[in-house]
């Protein structure tokens, strides 16, 4: 029942999935009552859950082992499965500017300080074009990695940028602002837990790029279920 070689790669995706901090500040500056964000962020992380563990749930009832990285791709070419794929495409298309809103943020403000474009055509189409070079950049990354790989890449990312922003940085943070002694005590532990997670979930991804054992047996299986 348990894939022990690659079963840490699904933490680093589990931490990827859940994975919203960039979102927190644009969410609480937009609430009229921003006090409510606690509540709001817990429903919202139970939903979540719920939606993830039923999709999993259906989607490996109903595929097995060769269940792929995107369970869109299990279904077959019919026109409802290829409609529910363009729809998926478009919300992504939809979705991923807000997403790449506060790093741009961030990059712009790094790189032009709090000069603005309002009267200057080369900062502005300097912004512009930072602004277009990043999602061609990840666009880039996309294709090179290819849908095979996907799954590996998201456990990757989730695994060296996800599960710092979880577990270690909060407890870092916390640990500097308060003088409990047993909270610091909490955030020590949280803070070596995640250590030790990223560093288990980063070698299990490295080696399963270097070592592709796992993957090239589900594609095997899927191409002999085909014929």
């Amino acid at each position: 029942m348990l894939n022990k070689t690659d079963f840490g790669l699904m933490i680093g995706t589990a931490v990827f999935s859940f994975e919203g901090i960039g979102m927190v500040l644009p969410v609480v500056q937009g609430m009229k009552d921003p006090k409510k964000f606690p509540l709001v962020m817990t429903i919202a992380m139970i939903i979540c859950l719920i939606v993830f563990t039923l999709i999993g749930a259906i989607g490996y009832v109903a595929y097995g082992d060769i269940t792929q990285a995107s369970v869109v791709a299990n279904i077959p070419r019919i026109p409802l499965s290829i409609t529910v794929q363009v729809l998926y495409a478009i919300a992504m298309i939809l979705t991923s500017p807000f997403m790449l809103v506060p790093p741009l943020e961030i990059l712009t403000k790094y790189i032009f300080g709090n000069r603005s474009g309002a009267n200057s055509l080369q900062i502005k189409w300097g912004k512009n074009f930072v602004r277009a070079l990043v999602p061609i950049v990840c666009a880039a990354i996309s294709f090179g990695v290819g849908s095979d790989n996907l799954s590996k890449f998201v456990s990757l990312i989730g695994s060296v940028a996800c599960m710092p922003l979880c577990f270690i940085f909060p407890g870092l943070f916390h640990y500097k602002v308060t003088s409990n002694k047993s909270l610091r005590l909490v955030d020590i532990c949280l803070v070596l837990w995640g250590t030790g997670m990223v560093i288990y979930t980063l070698y299990v991804n490295v080696n399963s790029w270097v070592h592709p054992a796992s993957s090239s047996a589900i594609v095997i299986s899927m191409t002999n279920c085909s014929a």
